[in-house]
């Protein structure tokens, strides 16, 4: 079976759920991105070993950079990130992007966050749930993969809700920036047959 999926496929595509559903990120998206990265920035800043890129100062500037990289990676066929957004709205409520695709297995990681005001709501496991399903029913991939640090409560129980098994803690893994600490490392996963 040929697993070399054109992500390009999925520009205009939207993956829907009850109450939300994901779209490709497209540089339009950008002011947004900083608006709610702004409203999340100091839950964002409790895990610098794994959300190292919080730690800049959030800027315009920084949101069309990384929005055209990225858009340039998913036309690369080598990640995509796609906008989190409530259904009935279309507001942005967070990013979940793929990672460290092997097309060849094909497997990836992914990575969640979203903006504070929403939590509490299952809003980011919906999304979770929506990705993982089109990845191994539609894309047919073996293994999802997502890294977590043990202390970040929010996303251990996104995974767990979503299905993940935990695979096992790298401990001292990843040095935080801020104070130089060790940090260990959830390794979650999905896989399927």
């Amino acid at each position: 079976m040929n697993y070399n999926f054109e992500l390009n496929n999925l520009d205009n595509k939207k993956l829907k759920g009850e109450r939300v559903y994901l779209r490709p990120l497209i540089i339009n998206d950008a002011q947004e991105i900083y608006e709610a990265i702004q409203c999340s920035l100091d839950k964002l800043r409790e895990f610098p070993a794994t959300m190292i890129w919080a730690l800049e100062e959030p800027s315009i500037e920084n949101s069309i950079n990384f929005c055209r990289f990225m858009r340039e990676q998913f036309e690369r066929n080598k990640e995509i990130v796609f906008t989190i957004r409530i259904n009935n709205s279309d507001e942005l409520i967070g990013l979940i992007g793929l990672h460290n695709i092997k097309w060849n297995i094909p497997r990836a990681e992914i990575g969640i966050w979203g903006n504070s005001c929403y939590s509490k709501n299952g809003y980011m496991t919906e999304a979770m749930k929506i990705l993982t399903h089109f990845l191994t029913n539609d894309l047919k991939f073996k293994r999802i993969e997502a890294f977590v640090d043990e202390e970040n409560i929010n996303a251990i129980k996104i995974c767990k809700n979503s299905k993940f098994d935990l695979e096992g803690i790298m401990r001292n893994a990843l040095k935080n920036p801020l104070n130089n600490s060790l940090r260990n490392l959830c390794i979650y996963s999905i896989t399927a047959d």
